[in-house]
Parts: C-alpha cells; sequence; structure tokens
C-alpha cells in the first residue's frame, strides 16, 4: 500500500491542530517580550550615539542632541591657562559641573519619560531569556 502522506494513516492533523493552538499563544508572547527588549535596547543605544553623526553631518542644522550638548559641555570647559585668579576658576569649575549634570537629566529625560510604559514588558522579557541556574 503507498501512502502519499504518513499522517493519513493515523490522522495525526487534529492533534497537531490542536497543539498548535494551544502552544502558538504562548510562543507569539515569549517573542513579543523578547522583542520588546530588544527594541528597548536598540533605541538606548541608537539615543546615546552620536559618533556617527559626528563624523558624517556637516550641517549643524541636523545635529542631533547629543552632538548638540556634546558642544555645549566643550564650550564650557574651564582650563588652567584661561584664567590666573583661583577663586575665579574654581567658581567657573562649579558652573560647569552644574551644568554637565543639567545636560546628563536633559537628554536622559525622553528615555525616562518612555521607560515606564514599557518597563512591564522589559522584565517580563528579561526574565523570559533567562536562564535559571
Amino acid at each position: 500500500m503507498y501512502v502519499k502522506e504518513p499522517g493519513k494513516v493515523i490522522d495525526l492533523t487534529p492533534c497537531l491542530r490542536r497543539r498548535a493552538a494551544l502552544y502558538a499563544p504562548l510562543a507569539l508572547w515569549a517573542q513579543y517580550l523578547s522583542l520588546a527588549v530588544l527594541v528597548l535596547y536598540n533605541v538606548v543605544g541608537q539615543w546615546n550615539s552620536y559618533f556617527y553623526a559626528m563624523m558624517f553631518l556637516k550641517d549643524q542644522d541636523m545635529y542631533p542632541l547629543q552632538i548638540i550638548l556634546r558642544d555645549i559641555l566643550v564650550m564650557n570647559s574651564v582650563s588652567s591657562d584661561m584664567t590666573v585668579n583661583i577663586s575665579e576658576m574654581i567658581l567657573k569649575q562649579g558652573l560647569a559641573d552644574v551644568l554637565k549634570y543639567a545636560l546628563i537629566v536633559v537628554s536622559s529625560a525622553p528615555l525616562l519619560a518612555v521607560y515606564p510604559f514599557i518597563q512591564k514588558h522589559f522584565v517580563k522579557g528579561v526574565m523570559m531569556g533567562s536562564m535559571k541556574g
């Protein structure tokens, strides 16, 4: 007897359909959570990257936020040969430090605003991808 499909002899198709209906949502949910983690990692990586834009962009109107903030930090850095008065140099260094910390807050504020909305997906995706050991 010649059988065209091996599943027809035992008729496995209803069993496979039930299993697929059972496991498909679980597999899709695991992929969704893992994809959310990868998207978040990619967004943070792209948000923090300024090197390629610094290399390839010549028009200052197209600079991303990170390069503008970097330029502000470089312009406000204090060197010892600029001033001879020590108290003035200490004051300028303190202002430069305050500016640096303010720029850190400004550059991370958009990510901090988005993160609470995707935190539950992020935590579940990291936990699903981890191994117990």
